[in-house]
């Protein structure tokens, strides 16, 4: 049986949607790489364990993904540029499948240790007499407190009390 061969309308709309997907994933590349530099400098910040730590767990996972994000917008570009989706076939085929792999690998190493991170700071900053509250939400943070007048003064309630034993 023979293939019929596509029409030409066919093709220009599917090669508009190509370009169109990869300007789509190129702008949340960008978004990523946008908040990472901020977070970084509040890592920074939070370090220094002051008084009021505000703490949100995804920030973790932003910045473990950049490697899959530079990935993405690489493609992306790609796609965007030359107009082709398929790297079968390509001169440098086993290049780029070699890349993808260890960017994978790379990124679900930095996931994990996001994963370990998350639950080392927070152990960290209870050893140290942290309390913590959170004003209810879908991406609300959770403000890790040395003293349980910062969660009134923000109109949140105090979920768990600081204890005395280790302020400073």
């Amino acid at each position: 049986m023979e293939k019929k061969p596509q029409s030409r309308t066919k093709v220009i709309y599917a090669m508009i949607e190509y370009r169109l997907s990869a300007l789509l994933v190129i702008l949340l590349g960008v978004v990523a790489f946008w908040f990472v530099p901020e977070i970084v400098r509040e890592y920074k910040v939070k370090f220094t364990f002051p008084d009021v730590v505000p703490f949100q767990r995804l920030e973790a996972y932003i910045i473990a993904g950049v490697p899959i994000y530079s990935l993405f917008m690489i493609l992306g570009f790609y796609v965007l540029i030359t107009g082709k989706t398929e790297l079968y076939g390509h001169k440098h085929y086993t290049k780029i499948k070699t890349c993808t792999v260890w960017f994978c690998r790379i990124t679900m190493f930095n996931f994990l240790i996001a994963i370990i991170f998350n639950w080392h700071f927070t152990t960290v900053l209870d050893v140290h007499g942290y309390g913590y509250c959170w004003k209810s939400g879908p991406n609300s943070e959770i403000l890790y407190i040395k003293d349980a007048s910062e969660c009134k003064k923000r109109g949140t309630q105090v979920l768990k009390r600081p204890r005395a034993v280790y302020r400073r």
